[in-house]
């Protein structure tokens, strides 16, 4: 007769509990927020909307009591957003309105106000994946609600792992009784219901209202070093260890009766300014808890929560750290059943300086000023009454200065530079350029730049050009601290006579570019003045020179006259009427015989008895390969071949290409064009394809297998196959060519290009996990877990 009885009984609860979930899903743990004119704002529910066939249409049910004008801002979690204000425009009721932001609800009550307010809440679509549930809080109360998820298209074997900063423990009393001691009793009044119903609920929206919305009794925060010494609070860095202690219990009494079962779940948020990792754990007999990148908990309770009372536990994490990015005050704060639990504390960056000095000159050639910048407090200490003096080297004068606030990330770097501050507000500076912080900088934790423009003396620069060295030292003085910091810059004057190797010219031909700097020491050079340039080996002057002043404007024609040996390989630029600024000359050079491998080029210039050399190494321009286009969808590669930029006339040439395995050739994709007339050339006329066991083989017909002397170009396709990428990870192709000059020498190119294929096409995307079946687990570390059963 008793088991019958619990059989029907389970049966009607289960009937009872089934209809809860299909009204509810959803969660509250909130009181009324009340200041202290008596006006007060209570967030009653959030559910899915009656009626609604999407997944994101939300009620929420507030009640608003005002003794006078009143606002509140409810806000919604993160990542979910509200379709924008454009599209919900402002509600009105009574003396009650509201409007929907992004991701906040902005309501208004006037004097008089004190009524139930229902609000349709429609949720961006785009954003509904990356959740499984909506909430809404106002100050220290919260409402939330399940979220319903279509299916997935998209299904992967996965693994999971505990995570090695977290641990929790957990304990319940048993169902035996004692009398010596008090016991918990067994729960069975609705267990056969539980059975009966297999879905879990959130069990934040049966906690008493007195419990805040949390089974979290306390929580505990500690700050230890890298060796494990206990951190002040004031003293945190961005390398201090962070624990998080936290005693949680579920009440043996729920609202509406309710009754624990298998399935049901617990969602709580770690403090927000906090760095986490993923993961998973036990949380003893009673369940497993999980833990996402953002800091959510969530406990899921098994089966054996509807056999206890009084179950309690611990969840700890520790040796993490803070996530901030600038140094300063901030403070943690933990939600418990008593309120949220704050804890001040001050970021410390690692790393930074009391005082550094740098300083550069004002140009890169005959500078006229220097400026020296003073970084001060880039560690965050305290200043108090700070003064920054700076003594000015001998050979310069101070002309001006300024002061900076500046912002530091957490390694005491400078991130940004503010607005200039002001003189005789935010600091003095006397006529030795020593800087007092006053005002609101008087007592302050912020880093500053002092910048001194100082500007060089006539007589500290050499007649004759060459280098200038300045060193300063600059001091902190902080509340009887003193620290200096010194810097050095070397302003560079007056080279006669510069010579430089520019390169190649873009066009080819074997013509490169060179640069003459001359006079840039600004002196005043006499009538007559000339420079000289002599090439060496088969170079010969190309074009004319161009002649431009340090600024960038051109130099006249009329000042000066530029003359060529016979063999075109001396150039004498003469100045008639002298020179007193700097000048660059700019001109090419063509080697007129084929380069084979590289030629290393050495030119000389002379001007005035001082002579100065510049050389460079230079490459051939037969043949040079590259990868092209590629298409993922189709699986197939371009490549090109740049052919003859040298312009050099050549006869018999042919190319054979290397195709290395996984590489299939599309015989139909070649096109080969001549860059210096534009037009495509036909093949079978102009030149022919030959497949080869390793590639191909394309030659000229024609006249061109006889005389081939402008640019051409090459490109074809090949498919690719990811499944027979080589060990290293990418494709080699190579190609080789042969051809003779106008003088019967054979010559020979060589070109190669690569081709890496993206990491997730290298295997077709697959994705694999792992499970170890003689222990029954997921491979991965455990936690530190302890269980106390009353």
């Amino acid at each position: 007769m008793g088991k019958w009885f619990r059989r029907l009984f389970a049966v009607l609860m289960a009937l009872t509990i089934s209809l809860q979930y299909v009204a509810a899903g959803a969660q509250a743990f909130s009181s009324t927020t009340q200041d202290s004119s008596g006006n007060s704002l209570k967030l009653e529910s959030v559910k899915a909307a009656d009626n609604s066939t999407g997944t994101n249409d939300f009620t929420l049910k507030i009640h608003v009591t005002a003794n006078s004008d009143s606002s509140y801002k409810i806000a919604l979690n993160s990542p979910l957003e509200f379709k924008t204000a454009a599209e919900q425009q402002s509600k009105e009721t009574n003396l009650v309105s509201y409007t929907i932001e992004q991701q906040d609800i902005e309501v208004n009550a006037k004097s008089g106000a004190d009524n139930d307010i229902s609000i349709s809440l429609n949720l961006d679509s785009s954003k509904i994946a990356q959740t499984n549930k909506i909430q809404l809080t106002y100050e220290t109360q919260a409402v939330s609600a399940d979220i319903a998820q279509q299916a997935a298209s998209i299904s992967a074997s996965s693994s999971s792992s505990q995570s090695s900063s977290s641990a929790s423990s957990s304990s319940a009393s048993s169902s035996a009784a004692s009398s010596s001691s008090s016991k918990a009793t067994t729960k069975s009044t609705i267990k056969a219901a539980a059975v009966a119903d297999t879905t879990g609920n959130d069990i934040s929206q049966y906690l008493p209202s007195t419990d805040n919305g949390t089974i979290i009794d306390s929580a505990d925060i500690t700050f230890t070093d890298q060796d494990g010494n206990t951190v002040d609070p004031d003293q945190v860095t961005a390398d201090t260890n962070v624990s998080f202690d936290y005693k949680w219990s579920i009440p043996n009494d729920l609202e509406d009766g309710y009754q624990l079962k298998a399935g049901d779940y617990f969602t709580f948020q770690l403090p927000s300014n906090v760095v986490y990792r993923p993961g998973t754990g036990s949380l003893g007999d009673y369940g497993t808890y999980s833990i996402a990148a953002d800091g959510t908990v969530t406990f899921t309770f098994n089966g054996n929560v509807t056999d206890h009372s009084d179950i309690s536990g611990d969840f700890y994490y520790n040796q993490t750290q803070i996530s901030v990015t600038t140094p300063g005050q901030t403070t943690i704060v933990i939600p418990t059943k008593e309120g949220p639990v704050t804890t001040n504390i001050v970021v410390n960056p690692t790393g930074g300086d009391d005082i550094s000095k740098a300083g550069h000159a004002s140009s890169g050639s005959n500078p006229k000023q220097v400026i020296w910048d003073v970084t001060v407090n880039t560690d965050g200490n305290e200043l108090k009454n700070a003064k920054i003096s700076d003594s000015m080297p001998s050979g310069t004068i101070l002309a001006s200065t300024a002061v900076y606030p500046l912002t530091i990330d957490m390694s005491g770097n400078v991130t940004a530079t503010g607005a200039a501050l002001v003189e005789g507000t935010n600091y003095t500076v006397d006529s030795n350029g020593t800087v007092t912080l006053i005002g609101k900088y008087a007592d302050t934790y912020q880093a500053f730049k002092v910048e001194y423009t100082t500007n060089i003396d006539a007589d500290a620069i050499p007649d004759d050009g060459g280098n200038v060295t300045f060193n300063n030292t600059a001091t902190l003085d902080n509340d009887g601290k003193t620290s200096p910091a010194s810097a050095t810059v070397t302003a560079s004057y007056g080279k006669l006579l510069t010579k430089s190797f520019l390169g190649a010219d873009n066009s080819g031909s074997q013509k490169y570019k060179w640069q003459l700097d001359y006079n840039f020491g600004e002196k005043n050079l006499p009538a007559g003045t000339s420079i000289t340039d002599t090439l060496d080996g088969s170079q010969i002057f190309s074009g004319d020179p161009v002649l431009t002043y340090e600024d960038g404007s051109t130099v006249p024609a009329s000042s000066y006259v530029v003359s060529y040996d016979t063999a075109n390989k001396t150039m004498t630029i003469t100045f008639p009427n002298g020179l007193d600024q700097g000048v660059k000359i700019n001109y090419d050079s063509q080697v007129t015989s084929p380069i084979n491998g590289s030629v290393d080029l050495n030119n000389s210039v002379e001007s005035n008895d001082k002579t100065t050399t510049a050389s460079g190494t230079v490459g051939e321009e037969g043949l040079t390969k590259s990868l092209g286009a590629v298409d993922y969808n189709a699986k197939t590669v371009a490549w090109k071949l740049d052919i003859n930029e040298g312009r050099q006339t050549m006869s018999d040439w042919v190319l054979n290409d290397t195709i290395p395995n996984g590489l299939t050739l599309d015989p139909d994709s070649f096109v080969l064009t001549d860059n210096d007339t534009g037009k495509a050339l036909i093949q079978g006329t102009d030149y022919q394809i030959t497949e080869t066991s390793t590639g191909f083989k394309i030659e000229f017909l024609g006249a061109l297998k006889t005389s081939a002397k402008d640019y051409y170009t090459l490109t074809y396709k090949t498919s690719f196959d990811t499944n027979e990428v080589p060990s290293n990870g990418a494709w080699t192709n190579s190609a080789k060519a042969t051809w003779t000059d106008i003088n019967g020498d054979t010559h020979e190119n060589s070109g190669s290009a690569g081709f890496t294929p993206k990491v997730e096409f290298d295997n077709d995307g697959s994705k694999s996990g792992s499970y170890m079946p003689q222990t029954k687990q997921l491979p991965g570390r455990s936690s530190l877990i302890t269980i106390n059963v009353h």
